[in-house]
Formats: structure tokens, C-alpha cells, sequence
């Protein structure tokens, strides 16, 4: 990690590799998914703001990201919840109401 001109190399590495889990998560349907985004974005923004130029822009472009990985889990937490609320468990099995 000598040989770069990147001055966060390890937490570069962190954030596209996180970024690749989460999308791989998003194309399985996880849930996890958004945690893996809120992450991913909060890491970003640590990135971002430790630079000496301090890019403005792109550290409210991540929150406004973390915003919306917030609404988004959420949101998804609360369809698969009614999803499952409508199922009964019974002796002879599940049956849909």
C-alpha cells in the first residue's frame, strides 16, 4: 500500500468492497442489504471529509444516499412484515387468511 497516491487505501478498498456485497445482497433480495448501504455511505463520508478538500458536494450526495438507505430498509422491513403477517401457523400447516 507504499506504491499508491491514495491517502485512505484501506478504507477505499473497504468501501468497494462493502459496495459489491450490497449489491450482490440487493440481487438475493436481503434485506441486510440497506445496512450494508447506510455502512457503505457513513465509511464514504469519513473518506470524503478526511480529504484535505473537503468535496462539498459529493459528501451531501452520501448522505442524501443515507437517507435514503434509511427509508429504504425501512420501507422494505415494513412490506416484508405484511407480507408475513398474513400467514397463520396452524397444526396441519400454514394457511393464508
Amino acid at each position: 500500500m507504499r506504491n499508491t497516491d491514495n491517502p485512505l487505501p484501506f478504507l477505499d478498498s473497504v468501501t468497494s468492497v462493502t459496495g459489491i456485497v450490497a449489491r450482490w445482497f440487493m440481487f438475493r433480495h436481503k434485506l441486510e442489504a440497506w445496512i450494508l448501504w447506510f455502512i457503505d455511505d457513513a465509511a464514504y463520508i469519513a473518506e470524503y471529509i478526511s480529504l484535505p478538500d473537503k468535496a462539498f458536494g459529493i459528501i451531501s450526495l452520501y448522505i442524501l444516499w443515507m437517507a435514503l438507505a434509511v427509508f429504504s430498509y425501512t420501507n422494505r422491513k415494513q412490506m416484508l412484515s405484511r407480507q408475513t403477517g398474513n400467514h397463520v401457523s396452524n397444526d396441519a400447516g400454514d394457511k393464508e387468511i
